[in-house]
């Protein structure tokens, strides 16, 4: 019997009907030019069968992004107990920002997806990198552990997660781009000179 439920619960997995798990996800602009601000978000869709309290995370982004601002959004925002969205420290030589994290009410627990925060970053150079929520060093978790026998008695339960990335590629304009936008700036200016001599009276004809 024993085996059998064994081989079920693998069937089941194989099928995809196993409880889905949470889910970090940032989201991103695909492209970006040197000198632009993006703004990057940061989601968490919640598993089937998930209750979570609060989190934690370190979010990494590429050596040619600055980040600038900070911004909480959705159910933490509003339902925070420790007066909203904390943070260690926005580090532009780690390229990081450190210990991101906010905690709902021992009564309340995140109802469904929800957007965590916005972060506003400066594009500073070129290059192709990632930004993303370090796996090795977040923290989801849920109600705390009530249970007195157990040796882990007063911490929050943990929840199991997975994270989504965004790749980011920076690039400057072609020298060809840069060509064609000139000519066409450049064609533009001459039709409105042309159209300025054309609407111009000349002042040495009198009317009769």
């Amino acid at each position: 019997m024993k085996n059998f439920l064994n081989i079920f619960a693998l069937a089941l997995c194989a099928a995809g009907l196993a409880p889905a798990a949470s889910v970090f996800t940032v989201a991103a602009p695909a492209t970006a030019a040197p000198g632009s601000t993006i703004t990057v978000e940061v989601a968490l869709t919640l598993g089937s069968e998930d209750v979570v309290q609060g989190y934690q995370l370190d979010l990494d982004f590429p050596s040619f992004l600055s980040a600038q601002s900070l911004t909480e959004s959705g159910y933490f925002a509003a339902n925070s107990v420790i007066g909203g969205i904390g943070f260690d420290t926005i580090d532009p030589v780690a390229a990081a920002v450190t210990t991101i994290y906010d905690q709902l009410g021992v009564s309340d627990q995140l109802p469904g997806d929800t957007a965590l925060f916005t972060i506003e970053f400066l594009v500073t150079g070129t290059g192709t990198g990632i930004i993303f929520v370090d796996p090795t060093t977040a923290l989801l978790y849920g109600p705390l552990d009530s249970n007195p026998a157990d040796a882990g008695y007063g911490l929050p339960t943990p929840v199991a997660f997975t994270t989504s990335d965004a790749t980011l590629t920076s690039s400057a304009p072609e020298p060809a781009t840069w060509a064609l936008f000139a000519g066409v700036l450049a064609l533009l200016a001459g039709l409105r000179q042309r159209r300025l001599d054309v609407g111009t009276v000349n002042p040495g004809r009198s009317k009769r």
